[in-house]
Order: C-alpha cells, then structure tokens, then sequence
C-alpha cells in the first residue's frame, strides 16, 4: 500500500504510516490509516473488501470456489484430489479436483471474452465425481449414435441429470471446449461437442492417458497422469464406467468404457444400446 501525504505546497510518500485493524475478517469492510504529522496524528479510511478462502476445499462454498477461480487463484490454494461434496435429492456425490486451467472454454461461454481466470479462456477447475451413477445407455440404437453430439446420453440423460444438481453448483458451471473423437480415429480428432448440457463424459485419454483419441483430445487429465486412481465405484464397489469415445465398425456402433480395474484394452467396449454405470465432468 502506498500512502502519500498531499498539502497546498506539496506531495509526500508517508512511511512511518499504521492501520487498523491490522488483521482482517471477512465483516472488515474498512482500515483506519494513521499517521503522525506535526503536533497531530492525521487519520483516513480505505473502503476494504475481504476475500476470505478456506484451503480446504469442502469449508468453501460453491460460489466462493467460483470467485477463486475466476482470480485465477484456485490452483495457489487447493490441490488435484481435493474433494468437495453436494447432494442429489437425498444421495452425496463427490466432486474431485482432476485438472486446473485444462479445458478451454467455449467460445459462447459467458466468461469467454472476460477477465476471467486471468483472460486465460480456460476453465479454472475440471472436477470428476467419484461416485458412479445408475446405469444408462448411450442411445436406442447402435446404427444412429456414431456422434457423441446426437446420442440420447449427450441430449437427454445428461441434461436430466444437471437439472437435479444443486442451483448452487449449476450457477458456476463453466461451458468448455472438448472432442468426441471415434475410437483411435485422428480423421474424427475434429468432432468437437457441440451440446449446451455443462456436465459430460469423461474420454478415454482424458482418464488413461492411453489409445483411443484423435489428436486433438490426447491430454490426461493431471489428476491420473499423476498416478491418481482410476478406479470408480457404484454404490460402495468397482464398476466399469462409460467414456464419450465412439468405437465404430462398418456394422455396428459401439462405445468405449473403462473396466472396473481402472483400465482399457481392445475389448473394452460394447454397443451403444448396452446400460452401464457412469461419471461425469464439470468445470468451474
């Protein structure tokens, strides 16, 4: 802070100047400013606004883990693995740090072209829930859900599922940039997700860091790439878990999903029309 000292003849940078109070709370809303001038102590006040941010993460609340990442400051004061609960309907979901600055917002996002995150164009935050959700299929058909964007998954259980989430966390979600690439496909490396829903699937590579990705969607997540565990459970056990990455061949459609080992290989898919257990991606 500096202080000057302005009078009809001059204008002097004050040193020796106190304030109080000396430590602030997030009520502290102004600092009385002294300084000590001839026979007199001359006094001010600073308006003052106290951010105050708990470093872990589940005392904060959503919207204050919002205002952090927004000031680009959520990667100085938590850590990936840091979890912070919510519930749906009357079940406690866990929502997991697995990346900062990792997703690029959407274009049409309303942070997009603001001061956001440093003017980054970066979500702060990716998040995973830890707990798997009840099993669904991808879409009704195999022959018609070759595109991640059009899959009843995509368009309708997703968006379902976002609109139980607490209006709290709806509120700070960020829309971002991600691929839904085919398989091992670099040609489909292009197919990039064109829903409105703020909550998806998790790829293949986001998640093992292994094949199946175009080039565009080949970054793990630092969580995993860190040795983070990659295994997920429903309700208390490990279970398999879908992926956003379509798996074609010239007769049917299929979906990659990542096995109850935390792991994928070649037979690590099945059709679209199968139901399993499944997480999701958020940003803030």
């Amino acid at each position: 802070m500096v202080v000057r000292l302005t009078t009809d003849y001059y204008v002097l940078n004050v040193l020796d100047y106190t304030y109080s109070p000396t430590t602030l709370t997030a009520d502290t809303t102004s600092i009385t400013i002294s300084y000590p001038f001839q026979n007199s102590t001359l006094t001010t006040s600073l308006p003052v606004t106290v951010k105050s941010y708990d470093d872990v993460l589940e005392n904060n609340t959503w919207a204050d883990i919002a205002q952090a990442a927004a000031e680009g400051e959520a990667s100085t004061l938590w850590n990936l693995g840091d979890t912070k609960t919510f519930a749906i309907g009357s079940t406690t979901y866990t929502a997991m740090i697995v990346g900062f600055d990792f997703h690029a917002l959407r274009n049409t996002d309303t942070e997009y072209d603001t001061t956001y995150n440093n003017s980054s164009k970066k979500a702060a935050i990716t998040f995973i829930v830890k707990e798997l959700q009840v099993a669904k299929r991808i879409h009704s058909t195999s022959s018609s859900a070759t595109n991640y964007n059009n899959t009843e998954m995509a368009k309708t259980t997703l968006p379902a599922l976002y609109n139980t989430l607490p209006a709290e966390l709806q509120n700070v979600m960020r829309l971002p940039t991600y691929y839904c690439s085919k398989g091992s496909s670099t040609s489909s490396s292009t197919q990039v997700s064109t829903t409105t829903c703020k909550i998806f699937l998790p790829s293949v590579y986001e998640i093992i860091g292994a094949t199946y990705g175009g080039t565009h969607d080949k970054t793990q997540l630092p969580y995993f790439a860190n040795g983070g565990s990659k295994i997920f459970k429903f309700n208390g056990n490990a279970n398999v878990y879908y992926t956003r990455n379509n798996d074609n061949d010239s007769n049917n459609t299929y979906y990659r999903y990542i096995s109850a080992e935390g792991a994928v290989s070649s037979s690590t898919y099945n059709s679209a029309t199968t139901a399993r257990t499944y997480t999701f991606l958020f940003c803030i």
